[in-house]
This record gives structure tokens, sequence and C-alpha cells, in this order.
């Protein structure tokens, strides 16, 4: 009989996090230590104690989960085991990922060599890829890197010379060190040598890339026109000059009589890199993941739920059928090397990635291929296609012949064939790679020539006012108000007809190519009066005019320029505000609005949506005083600048928090309540949109909305405001629709990557892309061979999350109640527990004990006392419980008796806890933070069924004591769940608490477990403030990630992401009911108000309430 022991070197799972084969082969191993050495004290065999130390089980447990086993311990030896104990032999279970039932042990160097050439050779040539029969580069290659797998740096040394090499590029890669600094560390390490070996293995880093070569990948640097004009590629690649421009390919250097070429761009074949993927048992199985997973009609959480996905199989059913075949996005976006005050230069990588993996991994970092580089410094423009014609000839060739491709899941070669589904950018580069002119009357791609664009005379520009009547339900009655909208002006038609692709195609017909001769002087002429201005080379691809969803429209950058034209008008920013003297120019030629019209001085009013300037700097200061949860968003104060009362230097995020979450709170005490409501609905609009879970019938829903939305702002800002950033959300649901949740087809993923990747691996700034290039294929090779490092090694990969849990707090976690998964952070206290709280926090664990429900039916029987009656139950059955538990004679399992038991008087608090993915800290830690994460909310339902939200601030984190069982309870203040305590708005479900009014209970437990983050805001406003409301933000787990199979929640903390709405991933409901007792003050108006945070208070009570001046707007929204 064998035993497989091989999850002792497995400690990790992705994204660092303990693996859970690992937590639970622990558990076995100290069950069997113990069984030996009852008394509890083993000898500890992780890699630093080596059994030579010997400790409390518990001080092992600890140490194995940071330390794991040292090596080769597959019998327990030290701990009462021998080789042949029981017949058993104990076995590592590891084997290379072509051979599971290799008897030779398992090398993970040797494995990574193989799984880095093994695509280079045909299956034919399989068998002799070992050998150095044959005398050409490769094979000397081959034959050196397999010596290096087995050769140790010096006799004795547990690293082989691989093994080294590879850390060490590791390590310069991923903390971007220099090839100087690299030598440095080299020459320390190797002063380290024994002084008895005279050549050392590792000379200099130079050397680790040469002997490292074949972990690369390959690359082409291919020479192009310094004018953009064309690449010297295939038949042009023995052009001496320009055949467009007839400009020089090589600048001449005299002295060494050498030719060096003007521009060169740089191409990372995708093929070997997609290869890669499936090279991995690991991510070749998340490549099926799309085809294997599960479903649920009319959701969408990964762009294989969206019509575009089915529809692509539904036509090509032969592709769709093996589940391996590539389903690819690309994307391209400019970016300044030199920062925003260097010199002027424009570097534009073209960015591809498969979409095939999972949530939780796909768009992740390592994921995201660099694909194209093209050369600065100027902006490629419409002539970007001359540098993807190597990427399209690719993809050509990966759809009609494929590659042959090993499979490490299923251990076999197959044809592995791909397509591009889509591409993702922001709306000039959507341009550049559609061929559809982003300017102009006819920038929107959807409307086209049926545009309702008019030019503005003086505002000089074209402006999408009035252009979304046509999109309105047939009876809608905005299409028939000729007052609001366009003077005299009724709306009696629908919206224009989508076009297929076959009908774009055949619209280009009168067009070129750009990278043919006289291409874009033809285009200049053909597309003068249309809306194409070239025939984008993407429509060589044959299936290209078959996809529904060819190119996306970005919604980060949507977004942020709707979010931006809203506040900087409100504001009144000089130079942003769309409200200007030339904007109510145009608005008195286009509109009949009588109070913005110019008086009888030649002067106009000041507009209702603009605020006064006491308004202005209340905002300001509350924007100032903004705390949010830690990792939940940037510190917003950063950007306020009083002098100028305005905001500045906000980024993509920032904006995207604001207008999803603070908008609504911002404006609701400043502005008249229609304006507010309109700004309100945008705001909820685009966070509707961007959930990470959509349902079919939402969308839909937004579908119809969002043209009534842009209408009420029709009726509100002037004609100058709507840019074409404010037309495109009126296609944004259907967007979402044909390509599922946006986070998969939005900017942020591939900004992030331009700018903490590829700009940090620019090192010579005289030659930007070749540091990219070099920088980029190195990293490649470190991230490549960090997957076959020992455990021990720290990467990136294995970077453990911002929050992480930790692992369970008992080892006998029989029951949910002590199934707590959870990371106390910080030294305890020890405080004594009086009778009355322990009687309290006890009654709200039994009522959360599932697994006791038999005992509570027998208690009802036993005493006539129901659950309905709170107050008796409560009293009587943890004293009924534990009587009967202890004194029967009945033989309950150890949990049971440990918990009809009392918790333990004495218990340890804490300031910080991880759990569910959230960081939890008490009021007053979070008062010395410039952060908020005291904020707490737990779904709970009453005996007869009600469900009833409670709000509250963590004053405790409490670890009680059961005997050994852990349960770790949060001590809450609680918000009165009352009309007056808290408030729904009963439109856009804004939900608000009021600081005066506090539950005065008794029974302010939950378990933490329970607990979801929100974080409270209070409402700014120029008034004397008259109330004390709140408003509740809900907040998700950092990178919180929905399963798909289970229908839970996980978070997976690798980058950080983009805040997305979605309903709270771990909340569920409780037994939590608290019984209301309300405790009047002297005033007899409200319930005392007891000790807030001071940053809540002091916000309240007039820290910076500034004095009316009679100009403000005085918007009563409450």
């Amino acid at each position: 009989m064998s035993i497989n022991r091989s999850w002792m070197y497995k400690r990790l799972a992705d994204r660092g996090l303990l693996n859970e084969d690992f937590k639970e082969g622990v558990n076995e191993f100290l069950q069997t230590a113990l069984n030996l050495y009852p008394s509890g004290v083993i000898a500890c065999p992780c890699r630093k104690c080596k059994n030579k130390k010997s400790l409390t089980w518990d001080i092992v447990r600890e140490h194995l989960f940071e330390k794991e086993f040292i090596e080769n311990y597959y019998v327990w030896g030290a701990h009462g085991e021998t080789s042949n104990s029981n017949g058993l032999v104990y076995l590592d279970g590891a084997s290379s990922s072509r051979d599971n039932t290799s008897e030779l042990p398992y090398d993970p160097y040797k494995a990574m060599f193989e799984d880095a050439v093994r695509n280079e050779f045909p299956p034919s040539t399989q068998d002799g890829m070992h050998t150095n029969d044959d005398p050409t580069p490769m094979a000397e290659s081959i034959h050196e890197m397999l010596e290096m797998t087995s050769q140790p740096c010096f006799d004795g040394c547990p690293m082989t010379e691989l093994s080294a090499m590879t850390e060490i590029l590791n390590l310069k890669t991923e903390m971007d060190l220099s090839e100087t600094a690299t030598d440095r560390i080299i020459q320390l390490v190797n002063r380290f040598f024994p002084t008895h070996i005279p050549n050392r293995p590792i000379q200099n880093f130079k050397k680790i890339k040469r002997k490292l070569s074949l972990l690369g990948m390959k690359h082409q640097s291919i020479d192009c026109c310094p004018n953009g004009c064309m690449i010297y590629w295939k038949a042009d690649n023995e052009l001496m000059e320009c055949k467009f421009c007839s400009s020089a390919r090589y600048m001449i250097n005299n002295q060494s009589n050498t030719s060096i070429p003007l521009s060169r761009m740089e191409y990372f074949p995708i093929t070997p890199r997609l290869q890669r993927l499936y090279a991995s048992e690991t991510t070749a199985e998340k490549m099926r993941w799309h085809k294997d997973h599960h479903t649920e009609q009319g959701v969408m959480r990964h762009p294989s739920d969206a019509k575009a996905w089915s529809h692509f199989d539904n036509l090509y059913p032969y592709f769709a059928q093996d589940p391996r075949n590539v389903r690819l996005g690309l994307c391209t976006d400019g970016f300044q090397p030199f920062g925003q005050f260097g010199q002027k230069y424009s570097c534009w990588p073209i960015i591809v990635t498969p979409y095939n993996l999972p949530p939780g991994t796909c768009m992740k970092r390592q994921f995201l291929f660099l694909s194209v580089l093209v050369p600065g410094p100027k902006n490629p423009a419409k002539r970007i296609d001359v540098y993807l014609q190597p990427l399209i000839e690719e993809l050509k060739e990966l759809w009609e012949v494929g590659a042959i491709t090993y499979d490490a899941l299923s251990k076999e070669y197959f044809n592995m064939r791909a397509i591009l589904l889509w591409t993702v950018s922001d709306f000039p580069a959507y341009a550049m790679l559609s061929g559809w002119s982003t300017k102009g009357k006819f920038a929107c791609p959807y409307c086209t020539e049926f545009t309702e664009a008019f030019w503005l005379r003086h505002s000089r520009k074209h402006s999408w006012f009035d252009s979304h009547r046509k999109f309105l339900a047939g009876d809608h009655p905005f299409r028939l108000d000729t007052q609001n909208f366009t003077k005299g002006k009724a709306i009696m038609y629908g919206p224009p007809l989508q076009r297929d692709g076959s009908y774009c195609y055949g619209e280009m017909d009168a067009l070129m190519l750009v990278t043919e001769l006289g291409g874009i002087e033809h285009n200049k002429v053909a597309g003068k009066d249309i809306g194409w201005k070239k025939r984008s080379i993407f429509w060589d691809l044959p299936y290209w005019k078959d996809l529904l969803l060819r190119h996306n429209l970005d919604v980060m950058h949507i977004e942020k320029n709707f979010f931006e034209n809203i506040f900087y008008t409100i504001m009144g920013v000089p130079g942003k505000s769309k409200d200007h003297t030339r904007g109510r120019m145009d608005m008195e030629h286009t509109c009949h609005r009588p109070s913005m019209a110019r008086d009888r001085q030649g002067k106009y009013p000041k507009a209702p949506f603009i605020l006064s300037i006491k308004q202005k700097e209340a905002l300001c200061v509350w924007v100032d005083s903004l705390k949010f949860p830690d990792g939940y968003a940037s510190r917003l104060g950063r950007c306020v600048e009083m002098e100028h009362l305005k905001l500045f230097g906000m980024k993509s995020h920032d904006c995207h928090i604001f207008m999803q979450r603070l908008l609504p709170v911002a404006f609701r005490e400043m502005l008249p309540t229609g304006i507010w409501e309109a700004i309100t609905e945008i705001s909820l609009f685009f966070r509707d949109l961007t959930r990470k879970t959509v349902r079919v019938t939402d969308i839909e829903k937004l579908k119809l909305d969002i043209p009534v939305i842009l209408c009420k702002l029709e009726k509100i800002f002037p004609p100058s405001f709507f840019d074409p950033t404010e037309h495109l959300p009126i296609h944004l649901p259907d967007e979402v629709l044909l390509g599922g949740p946006p986070d998969y087809r939005w900017m942020y993923p591939f900004e992030n990557f331009l700018g903490s990747v590829l700009k940090t691996k620019i090192g010579n700034k005289a030659r930007v892309e070749a540091s990219i290039r070099e920088g980029y294929l190195l990293s490649e090779m470190g991230t490549f061979a960090s997957y076959y490092f020992p455990e021990e090694v720290t990467t990136k990969a294995r970077r453990v999350p911002r929050f992480d849990d930790g692992f369970m707090i008992n080892d006998d976690a029989t029951i949910s109640i002590f199934a707590q998964k959870a990371k106390l952070i910080g030294a305890g206290t020890r405080r004594y527990m009086d009778q009355d709280e322990s009687n309290a926090v006890h009654s709200y664990v039994l009522r959360n004990c599932p697994e006791i429900d038999p005992f509570r039916e027998m208690f009802s029987n036993a005493t006539g006392i129901i659950a309905s009656d709170e107050v008796q139950f409560q009293a009587q059955f943890p004293i009924w419980f534990y009587h009967h538990v202890q004194t029967n004679n009945v033989s309950h399992p150890r949990w049971i008796r440990a918990l009809s038991r009392f918790p333990s008087p004495y218990v340890t608090t804490y300031q910080t806890l991880h759990i569910n993915g959230y960081k939890f800290n008490t009021v007053a830690r979070s008062e010395e933070r410039v952060t908020c994460n005291c904020g707490v909310m737990v779904k709970c339902t009453s005996h007869d069924g009600l469900r009833l939200d409670y709000y509250g601030l963590i004053h405790e984190i409490i670890q009680l004591d059961y005997q050994d069982y852990k349960v770790i309870v949060l001590k809450c203040e609680w918000f009165e769940p009352s009309d007056r305590g808290t408030r729904v708005h009963p439109l856009y479900d804004i939900v608000d608490v009021n600081i005066q009014y506090r539950l005065q209970t008794s029974d302010c437990y939950i378990l933490a477990s329970q607990a979801d983050q929100v974080v409270y805001v209070s409402y700014p406003t120029a008034k004397t403030r008259t109330n004390k409301w709140l408003s509740v933000i809900h907040c998700l787990p950092r990178a919180f990630v929905e399963k798909v199979l289970a229908g839970s929640s996980t978070h997976v903390d690798e980058q950080p992401l983009a805040f997305q709405q979605n309903e709270p991933g771990n909340s569920f409901e409780t037994g939590f009911d608290i019984t209301i007792h309300q405790h009047m003050d002297d005033r007899g108006d409200h319930f005392v108000t007891s000790n807030a945070p001071e940053y809540m208070n002091a916000a309240l009570e007039g820290e910076y309430d500034i004095e009316h001046d009679g100009s403000d707007n005085g918007g009563n929204n409450n």
C-alpha cells in the first residue's frame, strides 16, 4: 500500500495563499504525532528547526505553515514512523509534468527546461531532444543547459547552476535592478564561495543571459521608415529606402562604416507565448475553463457568457469544438516615457491577452503579452496598421493553419488555433484601430451618418445635444417636448439600425489599406464625406466581418470624461467648465431657456447648477476630510486646491470612485432636487453597468433608462456640455450585452501594465524601445522560471495578499462556529469579561450555531419556551444546554461539551483583524489613521422572517476561548434601524444612518465572519447643519472575484483593480436579532449618542460648516 505525501512540499497555492491540501496534511501529521506524544510537545520538522527542537504542537503548526517541512521528510521518523511500518510505502507524489508515473526523483529545473524547449521540436524529434549528436548551436545550448540542471555550484552546494542563475534572473526582473547592481550582487555572492573553488560558475549577468537564452521567447526587430510609411519586411526586406517617401533606411556611420537603422519596431510573436500557457498543467487546465464552467441563464460573469462569444461558436463550430483554441483581445495606448514635463515622446505598445482564463486570472499581469512596440517619438495615428502587419499575418496563420502545441494536462500534442475577438482602446485610439474617425460630426461609430450632432457656431465644435430622444420609447412625452430641447423640434422617429460586419465591410470598397502605395492620399479623397477614413488592416482577418463586437468603447475613459465635465461645470472651473459665454450664446440660438438668457445689461445669470463660493469651499473641505477603508481608494484630499477651489490631478480611478459613489453625496444638499436626481441617475447608471456580475434583464433596463437620463441632463446643461463623451453611454448597454462585464474590456488592467511594467523597464532613455524590449524579454524569462522555484523562494506570484485571512484559528473546525479563517494583527490585550457581558456574547454564539438546532428543539419541548419568546429563550437556553450536556450520561463530541460551557471570562482583544478579504479596525484605531476600517454591516433575519440590515461601528475585536476552541466576535455600536435611525431613498436605494440615534442594547455582538465593511460619509453643505445623517458606502473585499460554480465569493489580491459595484460578497443571513430598548435622554426626543469617531463628530458638529451667504441653491433632497 502506498500513501501520497506530495502535499508536504506544496505549501502555497496560487496568489501566495496556503494550499488547502497542505493545511489538511499538517493537521493529519500533528494528529499522528500527538497520538505518540500526548504531552503535546513534539520535534519540529520545519526547515529551520530540522527536528532538533521540541516545541508545543501549536507552535510546530505555525512553523510548518510559515517554513514548510525539511527536505525529503516523507517518512516521519522523528515522530514514531519507520520506512516499513505497517507495510506502507510513502511516496513524494512528485513527477514531471510529462510523466506522473516516473520513478525518478522530481527535478523542477529539468521540468522547466523541458517545458521551455518542448514546442521547439515537432513530435517526431522528441526522442532525440536530449542528445548532442547534432552539432548545431541549438543542440549545444540544450546540452549545456541539461548539464546545468544537475551540476551543483560547488561540491556540497544544495543549489545547481541552473537554479542559482534563474533565481538571480528573477530577482533582477522583479526588483527592476540594473545590470550593474546585479553584477555587484553576484560578486558579493561569489565571495561566500569556498576559497578552494577557483572557477565560479556565475561571473556576471551577461553570462546568465547567454546560458539561459533557451528560456527566452522569440522576438524580431524590424526596420521601419522614420516617417512610419512602411516596414522593411518580407518582400521589402532588401529595400534601402522607403518606397512611399524615399527616406533612407540607414544612417551611415563613416567612422565605423556601419549602417544604423533610422527607426526600428520590435515584434514579439504571440504563438510561443500562447504555447507556453499549455506547458504547465495549472494554466493548461485554466485555459479550458471557458468551456467547462457552469453558466447561469441570463447572468454574465465572463465574456464567454455573452452573445458575441456564443455567436462566433455557432458560426464556426469546428473552432469551438476544441476548448483549447484561444480567444484573444488586443489593446493599444500611448504613454510618455519621460514624464509629464519631459521630452515629448509617444511610445505605443500593442498588447494581446487570452480570454480563455477564468475570472481572477484573466487580465492579470502575467497574461498580458506585449506583441508590438511601435517606435516613437511620434504618434503613429492612422499608420498604426503599418506596424500591425506581422501580428495580423500571425493571427491569420493561427486561424488558417494553427500551431502544433504540447498540452501538459492531456500529455499530447494538438493543433492550437486562435482568433482575435475585439480590440480595447480609448476613443482616439479607436479611430486608429477601426478606421472610423472619432472627430467631427460622425464621431459616433454607432450612429454614423444618422447622427443628430450639429455645429455650435460660437463654441466652434460639434454638439450631441438633443441626440437621445430618438432612443426613447415611442410614447415618451419627451419626444413631443418643443420647449426644453431644440426649439420647436419634436422627434417622431427611432434610433438607427445597427450595421453588421458585412455591411461595414461593403462601405469600405472605395477605401485602401494604408500599407498600399498611394493609400493615404486616396483615402483622403474617398473618405472626405463619410466616417471611414481607411480600410483597417483587421479586415484582412477572414472572420473579422462575422464578429458582433469588433472594437470596444472604453468605459473607463468615458466615465472619467463624463465625471470631469459634470464636476468642473458645477464647480465653475475656468477653462474646464462647459458653461461659458460662448456656450450661452449657442444655447440662446438652440434652446428656449429664458432663465439662463442674457438680461438687459447684457449679462448672463448664474445657472442653477453652478455652486456658490461658500458651497465650493464646503465641498473642497469635505473632499479633504474623506476617509476610506484601506485599499479602497486613494486619498482624495491630495487633489484639493483650496486657493482656487477646485480639484486637480485626479487619476482615472479617483474619478471612478467619485462618479459612482460620491457624486450623489456631494451634491445632495447643494443642488435643487431635479438637478441632483439627474446627476444621481447617471452616477447609478455607471455603477450598475460596471458590476462584476451582470444580469441581462438589468442591462436591458439600463438600455431603457439611459436615454431618459441623458434627456434629463439635456434639460439642465447647455448644448456646449454635450461632447461625444456625453453621447457614447447610450451605446454602452448594447456592448455589455454583446461582450459581457466591462472589466474585461476596459483600460484599467492595460494602463496598469503600461505604468507598472513597461515604464519601469526603460533604463536607457536614449533607446526607449530597446530598453523595453530587453527588460520585457528578461521579465518573461524570470516569471516563467519562478513557477519552478522551491516553496521557500519568495516571488511576486507567491506574494501573500494584502489582507491575508491567514488560516483556520481552530484545528478541529468540525462546526461552522469554530471554522473561522482569520488573522489577528498585533499584540492582544487580556481583559476580564463580567457575567452580563459573558452571558450576552455566549447567547449570541449559541444562536448562530445551526449545529445545535436539535438541542433548541429539545429545550422547547422540555420547557415550553419557544424561540419567538426571545427574552426567555435567550436567558434560559444557555443554562439548560450546559446542564443537559454536562450532567447527561450521553457521550457528546468534544466540541459540544466545549460549546455548552460559557467562554472563559478572560478574553483577548485586538485592534486589527483580517477576515473575509477585509481589514477591520476598531474605532480607536481608525481615529489614528488616514483610512477608516471601523464601519460594519450585517444582514439579518428575525424569527418572523423579516429582513433588516444593521449598520454600526466596531469598538472591540474579541477572541473568546471555549476550552481551546477560539471564536472571534466583534463588539459593535449599532445605529438604530428604525426610520429615524436608518433611511433608504425610495428611488435610488441610497442608505443613510443618523448618528444621533444609537441602538441601546447589550446584544451588540456579531461573529467576525458575518461582517461586511461599510464606510460612512457625511453630506457637505454651506448651510447650518440641521440633521445628522451619514451616507453609507458599501465596500467589496479587495480584488473581489465571484466563484461561478458555487455562487459564492472569494478574493484575489495580486494587483490593484478598479472598484466595481456588486452585492457584498461575504454577507449572509444570521440569527442576529436585536431587541430594541429605547433609552431616552433628558430631552426625550432621541437616543443617547455614544462615542463616535472624532472625525464623524467633528464633521457633523460644524467643523466645516460655512455660513450661508444667501446665494446657494439650497436643494432640499431629504
